[in-house]
């Protein structure tokens, strides 16, 4: 996992890299001797680099030389001292750099195979970072979530191949301060409509993909294609919904939603809960980052009503945020369909998966709908399980 050197020149690493870094310090962990509590705000630390013979140096971002051993907010050194005079590098040092042997000829090559944004050269004036934040010429970014998670890290140009297909400088982030969701995940692929979107860096693809998430109920792997080409994002047969461009938050995918349905009947609501309006707000939009769909207190009430009513068996405590629950084992459990009705005629009509999510593992099912902190309705994970979702939008079963 990470170097080790001969005592004497860990020593001397350790103390020059220590004097350089501020921050809180952590207790020691197994090895590792040098551990800091990466979310304290004045946590900083300067880069190591490694000198070859022959003039080569090779500089390594933080993920070279931080690791982190609790999955929470410890970070520590990844140096240790060597039982013997061997040193070694190992993996950590190595990640993201492309290492080359030339046996023949006695040389190993080492490259990035990424470069980091620096601040005023033409990926910077072309990644149009208003708000970017600068040191020591590297431009960094900070995203945050509704659901209290966050990323912050460096901006780079990265080399992604595809099969046969090589893209060079592709625009990314390299998270070294992370919180929240991204403690449990590799990373996060961005789909949105924005120009950094990974689909809009790919101009083969056309700005076209497709996806379908799988039902936690049935054992179906989901997928992922981009481009428009056969087998691509746009199979016959889709039943289409309207996009709504909203300039104050470009990324999002707003749908036209009319209105709801509950066993084929709509729900008596008024389509201006669903429409967005002119300074940009409320709305509707699709998207993948949390587990049920969000609505206005109006539109949420009306639709669990009519659930509720067309709904038999016994109630189950409520759980979390959601305030409608059955036991599912009941013999006289019976539920109705839920549907979406959308702007010029589509309606998605969703299978019980997209509506009832188990919430202890054994008996009990709620109404995976809840109230929305604001006037924005979101149509989330559990409601597109199992479905087509495209990013015009299309839409089918």
């Amino acid at each position: 996992m990470v170097v080790v050197l001969p005592m004497v020149a860990y020593d001397a690493l350790w103390d020059v890299f220590i004097a350089k870094a501020s921050g809180v310090r952590a207790p020691s962990i197994l090895i590792f001797d040098i551990c800091y509590h990466q979310y304290s705000d004045n946590f900083q630390f300067p880069s190591i680099s490694f000198y070859f013979l022959g003039g080569p140096i090779l500089t390594l971002e933080s993920h070279g030389f931080l690791i982190p051993v609790d999955g929470v907010e410890t970070v520590c050194f990844a140096f240790a001292p060597s039982a013997a005079g061997l040193s070694i590098i190992r993996n950590v040092q190595q990640a993201g750099i492309q290492i080359s042997i030339d046996e023949a000829r006695g040389y190993v090559g080492v490259i990035a195979s990424y470069t980091v944004v620096l601040y005023g050269s033409p990926s910077y004036d072309a990644l149009l970072l208003k708000d970017c934040r600068c040191h020591a010429g590297k431009c960094g970014y900070e995203v945050n979530y509704a659901d209290g998670s966050y990323t912050k890290g460096t901006l780079m140009l990265e080399t992604l191949t595809f099969g046969q297909m090589r893209i060079q400088n592709m625009e990314m982030g390299c998270g070294h301060k992370n919180q929240g969701s991204f403690n449990v995940i590799v990373g996060m692929l961005g789909l949105g409509g924005g120009r950094m979107s990974f689909v809009n860096q790919i101009p083969e693809t056309g700005g076209a993909f497709s996806y379908c998430l799988p039902s936690y109920s049935i054992l179906s792997p989901g997928w992922l294609r981009f481009g428009r080409g056969l087998g691509g994002a746009f199979p016959l047969g889709a039943a289409w919904a309207l996009l709504v461009y909203n300039p104050r938050a470009p990324n999002f995918y707003y749908v036209g939603l009319s209105g709801l349905g509950v066993e084929g009947a709509r729900v008596p609501i008024s389509e201006e809960l669903f429409r967005l309006t002119e300074s940009g707000y409320e709305g509707v939009i699709i998207d993948t980052g949390t587990m049920v769909t969000t609505l206005s207190m109006v539109a949420y009430e009306a639709l669990r009503d009519a659930f509720i009513a067309k709904t038999s068996g016994v109630k189950a405590p409520s759980v979390l945020i959601f305030d409608t629950c059955y036991h599912q084992y009941n013999d006289n459990f019976q539920f109705p369909s839920i549907s979406f009705y959308f702007l010029d005629g589509p309606i998605l009509t969703l299978a019980s998966h997209g509506f009832l999510i188990p919430v202890d593992g054994v008996e009990t099912v709620c109404f995976a709908f809840a109230l929305s902190a604001a006037g924005l309705s979101i149509i989330i994970n559990v409601q597109q399980a199992g479905i087509q979702i495209s990013s015009r939008i299309q839409i089918f079963i």
